[in-house]
């Protein structure tokens, strides 16, 4: 293999590397390029069955019809979790100026549909460093089967800058 092309390869290779290929169990947290600066943060999106905890990567419940619909949480942290407190971001933290968290689900169901995010609707939107949102299978207007929840750092043109980890629950009948 030539010298340059062999640069280029191991170049490429770096920068897949470093972009922070996720295994899907914790955020994103490598620098992401926006404009000119670096977002150096990470979401991280957990949930649960009920408003304390316990704070979970993916949950199963029963699917309700009729009657009362089947409640759960979820919650989204920009930067590092208070220890003890998953569902509070660190004293002092702050979205990058201009930002917004969205909280979105695939498939879309009820959901508002945004042109910016093809695929997925919007269900809550936080201007905080915490996103907290109380949604039940009556709410996602999805039926028995698995539905798909990330958090996404939005600038103010409403392009993407951090993803979270997915978050899925599984609704059994």
């Amino acid at each position: 293999m030539p010298r340059s092309l062999a640069i280029v390869v191991l170049g490429a290779l770096a920068a897949v590397l470093a972009s922070g290929c996720s295994d899907g169990k914790r955020a994103a947290t490598s620098p992401t390029t926006t404009g000119g600066s670096q977002v150096r943060s990470g979401i991280t999106l957990q949930g649960s069955a009920n408003t304390g905890g316990p704070w979970e990567r993916e949950l199963s419940l029963k699917f309700a019809r009729g009657g009362v619909p089947t409640t759960f949480y979820l919650c989204a942290v920009w930067g590092r979790a208070r220890p003890k407190q998953p569902c509070r971001a660190m004293r002092g933290s702050k979205l990058p100026a201009g930002s917004t968290m969205r909280l979105e689900q695939r498939p879309v169901g009820t959901a508002p549909k945004r042109a910016d995010s093809p695929g997925w609707g919007l269900v809550a939107t936080s201007g905080d460093a915490e996103l907290k949102a109380v949604l039940s299978n009556f709410v996602s207007g999805v039926g028995p089967g698995p539905i798909t929840y990330r958090a996404t750092l939005r600038g103010a043109s409403g392009r993407v800058l951090a993803t979270s980890n997915p978050f899925s629950i599984t609704w059994h009948k």
